[in-house]
């Protein structure tokens, strides 16, 4: 049986650009992204699902760039690198202590 070493992975960037070019690293923020490629589909979409005790949403308008960068066991030291932006913030669930929202974003492509 293979090894199934891709599953495995390190994110080595994950920072967003807000519209006044201000650069933030938002590892911390990040509880879980999805990435979704298709061959029929000729852009990137990635989810990120943000835990935000900061108000961080607050500095958000759409259009922000969020670069990542990941490296898996099989890539070998080569990362996977690409910037998505921002064109939705959906499912905000408020609490006492915070909120959390999805930020979903496309590749430039999408524009």
């Amino acid at each position: 049986m293979a090894e199934r070493l891709s599953r495995q992975y390190k994110i080595k960037k994950l920072e967003i650009e807000l519209i006044g070019g201000d650069k933030k690293d938002i590892r911390d923020l990040v509880a879980d992204f999805e990435y979704h490629e298709a061959i029929e589909s000729p852009f990137i979409r990635c989810d990120f699902t943000i835990l935000d005790a900061v108000d961080f949403n607050k500095a958000l308008q759409g259009g922000e760039k969020i670069s990542v960068e990941i490296e898996t066991d099989s890539s070998k030291g080569q990362p996977m690198k690409f910037t998505n932006k921002v064109w939705k913030i959906g499912s905000i669930i408020k609490s006492e202590r915070g909120q959390m929202y999805i930020l979903h974003t496309v590749s430039p492509e999408m524009f």
